[in-house]
């Protein structure tokens, strides 16, 4: 749960790096999840790791604000592809999603579902 709060508290958009931010540390995957260019689900992984804890990153679709009922997905460019977590507590598989739990929904604040 703290490795969870963690990651979903840290605000990208106020967040600024400098050129000597390695990589393979909390801070550089945070600037590769603003750039685009690496998941909340690797990060969360690599945390997971470093505790001790069993994880493992689940790639599938994801069904948000703008999902319908009748959306037919068509694979890896569908806009509803994600990834999002699975990690061992106390001999049970849970789910976990940081991006979802470091977001909000703009944007949809009326969905018309007729």
């Amino acid at each position: 749960r703290m490795i969870f709060h963690w990651v979903t508290a840290q605000n990208l958009n106020e967040m600024s790096f400098g050129d000597d931010v390695e990589d393979d540390s909390p801070a550089g995957y945070l600037e590769a999840i603003k750039q685009e260019r690496q998941t909340y689900a690797t990060l969360f992984e690599r945390l997971c790791s470093a505790a001790g804890l069993h994880s493992k990153t689940v790639h599938g679709y994801m069904k948000g604000v703008r999902y319908m009922p009748d959306h037919h997905f068509e694979g890896p460019g569908d806009r509803h592809r994600g990834t999002w977590n699975a990690v061992l507590v106390d001999g049970e598989w849970r789910l976990i999603d940081c991006h979802w739990g470091s977001r909000h929904v703009t944007g949809d604040d009326h969905v018309n579902i007729d």
